[in-house]
């Protein structure tokens, strides 16, 4: 196992590259992702990689997967996570009225 004296300078270089660190989502695929996970029709990691996968570019969507995280399980506020579905359909209908 690699030393904190190694990891933390080489976690520090790679801070300063220059890569994305946000991911680009829909609102709709935002949506389809929360769908999935209250039907239970989800992989076994997408929801860690919806929790664990870095902050989301777009604000508004940031926002409502920071809320997912809280309303999913063990707390399951499966009526929290239906309104974050719903605030993700009214995001996509006003862009897309909007284009």
């Amino acid at each position: 196992m690699p030393s904190p004296a190694v990891c933390l300078p080489v976690a520090f270089v790679v801070q300063l590259l220059p890569i994305k660190k946000t991911r680009d989502r829909t609102p709709e695929g935002v949506a389809a992702q929360l769908s999935a996970f209250l039907n239970g029709t989800e992989g076994p990691y997408d929801w860690d990689d919806f929790e664990c996968g870095g902050p989301f570019t777009d604000p508004a969507l940031e926002s409502i997967r920071e809320r997912a995280m809280v309303a999913a399980p063990p707390n399951g506020d499966l009526a929290a996570l239906r309104h974050l579905i719903a605030e993700c359909d009214a995001l996509a209908a006003a862009r897309a009225s909007a284009a």
